[in-house]
């Protein structure tokens, strides 16, 4: 008898050494090799990452947030909301996800809500930790004012462009709402129609005579 509990406790001790990974990923680096003794103060053996499907979270203002909010109650019967997302080099990824997740706080710093969507990852393109941007798709076209990355200029106070009034150089400051291409979407500030001043802002000052000339439009790489 004494045997077999020796032999059962030996089996038991045994099945202990082989550690099953709660998700299906890709092993990244491994603070424990083969043979190594480890117990609860051992910390993490190695880093596991889910590849396929691959989640992206980004921050929403509460103004798109509200908007979304809206079209997400009326598809709510059809399909979630879809997003897509492009690389830091501008390029566009071809798989199309969804948004999953939305939190229940408003971020006070930053007036945002933090959103999740879900990317399907067959290729394993997508990398953990990699920063892109995110389009959300809406149900149908909206007019948004759009300026070129370009014409942004940040300090202290925000971020603010130079319009051109009468032919002088004028401080409007903007709140900006995303990215559409290679231009940023411009929520409050401006109303379109403006003339917005991309080049030359280095030793331009407010009330400067400026003469303006158009500049050709953005490229939108995909």
């Amino acid at each position: 008898m004494t045997a077999d509990a020796n032999l059962k406790t030996a089996t038991i001790n045994l099945n202990y050494t082989t550690i099953t990974s709660p998700i299906t990923g890709v092993i990244g680096r491994t603070n424990i090799t083969v043979g190594n003794v480890v117990g609860p103060d051992s910390g993490p053996l190695t880093t596991i990452v889910s590849r396929d499907p691959m989640y992206v979270t980004f921050p929403v203002s509460q103004r798109e947030f509200l908007r979304l909010k809206g079209e997400e109650e009326r598809r709510r019967r059809q399909a979630a909301l879809g997003v897509r997302i492009r690389f830091s080099d501008g390029s566009r990824y071809s798989e199309p996800g969804e948004i999953n997740f939305v939190d229940v706080t408003v971020d006070r710093a930053t007036d945002t809500v933090m959103v999740r969507a879900t990317l399907p990852n067959p290729q394993g393109i997508l990398i953990d930790g990699q920063l892109v941007r995110v389009a959300v798709e809406s149900e149908k076209p909206e007019e948004k004012v759009l300026v070129p990355q370009a014409a942004l200029i940040a300090d202290q106070q925000g971020i603010y462009v130079f319009v051109v009034v009468d032919g002088k150089a004028v401080v409007q400051r903007v709140k900006t709402g995303g990215e559409s291409g290679s231009s940023v979407i411009v929520d409050d500030g401006l109303k379109g129609g403006e003339q917005v001043i991309v080049q030359g802002m280095e030793a331009l000052r407010p009330g400067a005579p400026v003469m303006a000339s158009p500049a050709p439009p953005p490229a939108d790489r995909s």
